[in-house]
């Protein structure tokens, strides 16, 4: 569970562009007013000149999984979220466009029954298995580096204020302190198993097979609540790494396609937002309009 104390506050400078789209900015913690005193966690910005290369899926912490063949969430995946999948840019829209469910009369030409009938349901749970992949292959290039094990991470922890404990039924029901990469490790492979559910996450062909309510509304708010966690992990301890593979900006518009979906379909309490609170408001800001 994290402490509640001092939210981590985004620093940006200018810098020189010379690209049409500058890289999203890295976050730096600030200590917010307290009589106690905070470490503050810097990150530098990676310079805008740079080459930025993506996220190499061969790096995947737990193997990522596939939309089922012929399935609704494999339609959906390749017509709407393919695009923009590992830090992808959409030639058209905004981060904040692309997480809204596709208004019915505006599905394109010759669209299938899919289209017109899709809802929420199959919009999400596709979204789930997506950003899974994405995450499992985010902290595996941080691990493949060797850069987060039990010396460098004793603890899971979003900076010196945040840390989480583990708990899920089966390790135990008392939560219990891991190494970070252990934690993400236990947590990957819980929502795997969610995922791999098909009570919960249909995979049938049919306009029928919508996830069950309310257990999918609560597994998912819980699936999107521990993926957090590791992206505030990642920014917190490993961002100077991901900016020294030149993979920042692709990390950065990942993780903002996954705050504008939180935020489009209120997957997560506001109080688990808090270590990112200030990184995310910055965030938005740049990417609610296409550049």
């Amino acid at each position: 569970t994290p402490t509640n104390d001092v939210v981590p506050t985004l620093v940006t400078t200018r810098k020189r562009r010379v690209t049409n789209t500058p890289p999203p900015p890295p976050p730096s913690s600030s200590p917010s007013s307290s009589s106690s005193t905070t470490t503050t966690a810097k990150f530098s910005k990676s310079p805008s000149y740079r080459i930025h290369t993506t996220f190499d899926r061969k790096h995947a912490y737990i193997p990522t999984l596939r939309h089922s063949c012929g399935s609704i969430r494999e339609y959906i995946h390749r017509k709407y979220l393919s695009q923009v999948t590992l830090g992808r840019i959409h030639p058209s829209l905004s981060l904040k466009e692309c997480v809204h469910l596709p208004p019915t009369n505006n599905r394109g030409r010759g669209g299938s029954t899919i289209d017109c009938k899709m809802n929420r349901e199959h919009w999400i749970a596709t979204h789930v298995l997506d950003f899974f992949n994405e995450i499992s292959i985010v902290f595996g290039t941080i691990h493949a580096g060797n850069k987060c094990n039990a010396e460098t991470c004793p603890c899971m922890s979003a900076g010196p204020r945040y840390t989480y404990k583990w708990a899920d039924g089966n390790v135990g029901t008392t939560p219990i302190k891991l190494p970070a990469s252990e934690y993400i490790r236990l947590l990957l492979e819980w929502v795997k198993e969610q995922i791999l559910n098909t009570t919960l996450f249909p995979t049938l062909n049919s306009l029928d097979a919508v996830p069950q309510q309310p257990e999918f509304n609560l597994t998912v708010n819980a699936i999107f609540k521990r993926l957090f966690r590791v992206y505030a992990h990642v920014y917190h301890s490993h961002y100077p790494y991901i900016c020294s593979m030149n993979i920042d900006k692709s990390l950065n518009q990942m993780f903002g396609r996954f705050v504008w979906f939180v935020h489009e379909w209120n997957l997560v309490d506001e109080r688990q937002l808090a270590p990112m609170k200030e990184v995310m408001k910055e965030i938005m800001d740049r990417s609610a309009t296409k550049p």
